[in-house]
């Protein structure tokens, strides 16, 4: 089966799309060794099901074949003590000790995000092959409305990789009554929006400076090399 890359845009605010439309992140922290996380991927599903434009969910795994420095050195940094865990664009709710939450509060915390309204516009330009396996692309980022004052901005590209079959190393136990009647490992499973690789790094480019301009266009350049039998497409998303 053919693997689908996703070259997903980050920052650690509200973004949108060039026509700002507001768009959510959820980080799924998860591994195929917990029994409880395919009931989370079915949360997912039906989230992205609900809102395919404006929902993006990232699998960042932990503790097996998939996971990724980037995305386990995030996991400590966020304190996720549960799996599965959710960070819903990276923010904290009222009420909450920390940022992620379990998987019972996603819907509802994605649907107030949601609601909020989009202050940046995020866009890839000039995406071009340069080599068999090889891209280079400009992302821009542009407030619409000015941030919040003292909070750092940072700006991240996330490779996702979907189509990954549950098999060998990579299967998925399962504890849940609710998927596939209890079935452990699960069969005919597959892993999708798994975090690959993050290219600027666990926290991101310094794109954006610490005040940014209303109205000005901040870019980052960049090369990218993937796998030559990946199918590719982008995608813009949010964090914070």
């Amino acid at each position: 089966m053919k693997k689908i890359v996703t070259l997903s845009l980050l920052t650690l605010l509200s973004i949108g799309s060039q026509c700002q439309v507001k768009k959510v992140i959820l980080e799924d922290f998860t591994g195929t060794w917990c029994g409880w996380c395919p009931e989370g991927t079915v949360i997912l599903e039906g989230l992205l099901a609900s809102n395919p434009a404006n929902f993006i969910p990232v699998a960042s795994h932990n503790g097996d074949a998939l996971e990724v420095p980037d995305g386990a050195a995030i996991d400590v940094a966020l304190n996720v003590t549960g799996y599965p865990n959710g960070a819903v664009d990276r923010f904290q709710f009222p009420g909450q000790a920390k940022i992620p939450m379990g998987r019972g509060s996603w819907a509802g915390s994605v649907s107030t995000r949601l609601g909020t309204p989009a202050i940046v516009s995020v866009s890839f330009e000039n995406a071009v092959k340069t080599g068999a396996n090889t891209y280079s692309a400009k992302v821009n980022v542009k407030f619409t409305s000015a941030p919040t004052a003292g909070v750092p901005l940072k700006m991240n590209v996330y490779i996702l990789e979907d189509s990954i079959p549950a098999t060998g190393a990579n299967a998925q136990g399962n504890y849940s009554a609710n998927v596939q009647g209890g079935a452990s490992p699960l069969t005919n499973w597959f892993h999708n929006g798994t975090l690959r690789d993050a290219l600027g790094g666990v926290w991101g480019y310094a794109t954006i400076p610490a005040n940014p301009v209303v109205g000005t266009t901040y870019s980052e350049n960049l090369n990218i090399t993937i796998p030559a039998n990946w199918v590719t497409k982008t995608s813009t998303s949010l964090l914070l």
